[in-house]
Order: structure tokens, then sequence, then C-alpha cells
């Protein structure tokens, strides 16, 4: 059995599965998400994390937890807190669902995104709109946000994507760095995502940042 606390200093933070579901489905619902997208966001949430886990007994993890509703930072955080760490994770090297960030970019009324070709359309989507993010997100950055360093002048939209809620997201995994070329070995080996994102560190102080986005 794996728990969500545990983490040591120094492990390498592997994610198994891309972020962007919450986004995705919003845009389902209002009409604007493309088949790429859709398609590839349908097949992750339909495949378990079975051969995800079997690579991670492998491995030799020890500390693991799922990406769902509090999104990525809101999991990340919630390991940190209870191992007494901190982390660092590379936004370069956070997997998204491909057309999800051109996405955000789009700006919908949702009551009229049934309705995109009658007079004046564009201009009320363009003026009035704004991009396919669930209430969810918002909700979970405003509790994270505190704990987290962001780089300077990150758009709002990366920000919200890091909190962006999951269904049947990926694992996020915990292992020693002498275990990491075997993790994601492993995962390879089960037809797994594999995504070293980051690395976990000591905790130097009370009023430190628990997550620093790099």
């Amino acid at each position: 059995m794996w728990t969500n606390r545990g983490a040591k200093p120094g492990d390498v933070i592997v994610l198994t599965k891309p972020i962007g579901t919450g986004i995705v489905t919003t845009a389902i619902k209002w009409g604007i998400a493309p088949e790429e997208t859709t398609k590839a966001a349908i097949r992750s949430m339909a495949r378990l994390s079975a051969g995800a886990a079997r690579a991670g007994r492998e491995a030799g993890v020890h500390t693991a937890t799922d990406v769902t509703g509090f999104g990525l930072l809101g999991h990340l955080i919630e390991v940190l807190e209870g191992s007494d760490l901190c982390a660092e994770i590379r936004l370069r090297d956070v997997p998204v669902f491909p057309g999800v960030r051109d996405l955000m970019k789009r700006r919908t009324v949702a009551a009229l995104s049934a309705r995109r070709s009658f007079p004046g359309a564009s201009f009320l989507h363009a003026r009035f709109g704004s991009p396919p993010v669930p209430g969810g997100a918002r909700e979970n950055i405003s509790f994270q946000i505190a704990k987290v360093r962001m780089p300077p002048l990150l758009p709002e939209e990366e920000i919200l994507l890091l909190a962006d809620p999951q269904t049947s997201g990926g694992l996020l995994m915990f292992v020693p760095e002498e275990r990491a070329g075997m993790l994601l070995c492993a995962l390879a080996g089960e037809g797994e995502g594999a995504w070293a994102i980051g690395r976990t560190r000591a905790m130097p102080g009370p009023e430190m940042h628990r997550v620093t986005v790099v």
C-alpha cells in the first residue's frame, strides 16, 4: 500500500498522465473542443492506472497519490505537507493534452456557446467571453496560491492549468533518484506515460512556499 505521505528529500517526482481534462471536458460542453484534443483526453480518462501501479511496485516507489479534483498542485501540496517537504517543479516538463493551451486562449460566452454563427457572435465572444476553465480550477488555486511561488509574469492560464481538476488523472509518484530511471523504464514497458516533472527538497523553514514553479 502507498500513502500520500512519506516522500523523502531528493525524490524525483514522476507523473503518468497529462493534465487538462477539466478544461477539455468544459470545452466539450461548450462545443469548442477540437476532435484530436477530445479523443486524447477520453482515451486517457478511460485508461486505468493498473499498469502504472505495477511499474511503481517494480521500481520500489514508496509514496504516491492520484491526481484528481484538487489538480496537480493540490495533490502535490498534500504529499509535501504530509511529508514535511517542499518541491520544485519544471513547468516545461509538465505534460498537457494537445490543444489545451490553445483552448485556454479562446474566449466564449458559455450561454451562447451553441450559437457561434449569428451576426456579431465573434465580437460578443471575444469581448465578453472567458476561456473554458472549470469553476473548480479557480476554487482550487484560491486555496493553493499562498503555498506556491510562481515565475514572475506567468500567464493566468498557466496557473489555472496547474490547478485544473482532473477526471481519472495520472499517478504522482515519488521515487529516490537512483531508482528514477528504473521507474521511467518500467512505466514505458507498461505502455504508460512517464514524465519526471521535478524534485522534492527539505523544508528550510515554516514560512517557505511548498511548491516553486520554474
